[in-house]
């Protein structure tokens, strides 16, 4: 008669289940990692979505604030020019409003006192 290990028929037994378990926690693992890298890109595409639409964006704004600007660079570049003075003011600044449709009103305020303004829109009480 053969003396057999029990043990040893019963490690024959589960060796199935433990091939089985073995195959099954590392497919579980690669799609945890699957999902993870899937996760990962989705992530990175957003991110690089919300940048190029910031960047597009902060190019609109810079556009919207250099043509509002505008008209002020050209009244500041008459003012350089003369020294402080713009001695036909009305004149210049109703050219410049032509050119400018975006602006309402020009307006020059020396140490902070507005002391002319185009154009004059006198209101009534």
């Amino acid at each position: 008669m053969h003396d057999r290990d029990p043990s040893a028929a019963i490690y024959a037994t589960h060796r199935p289940l433990r091939i089985a378990s073995a195959v099954f926690a590392t497919a579980v693992l690669a799609c945890f990692a699957l999902i993870w890298h899937v996760q990962q890109r989705a992530t990175q595409n957003e991110q690089h979505r919300v940048a190029v639409l910031a960047e597009a964006h902060a190019r609109a704004i810079q556009s919207s604030l250099d043509h509002a600007l505008s008209s002020t660079y050209a009244l500041a570049t008459l003012l350089r020019q003369g020294d402080g003075r713009v001695p036909d003011f009305e004149a210049a600044a109703a050219e410049i409003l032509a050119r400018h449709p975006g602006t309402v009103a020009l307006g020059m305020a020396p140490q902070g006192v507005v002391q002319r303004v185009a154009p004059w829109l006198a209101t009534k009480n």
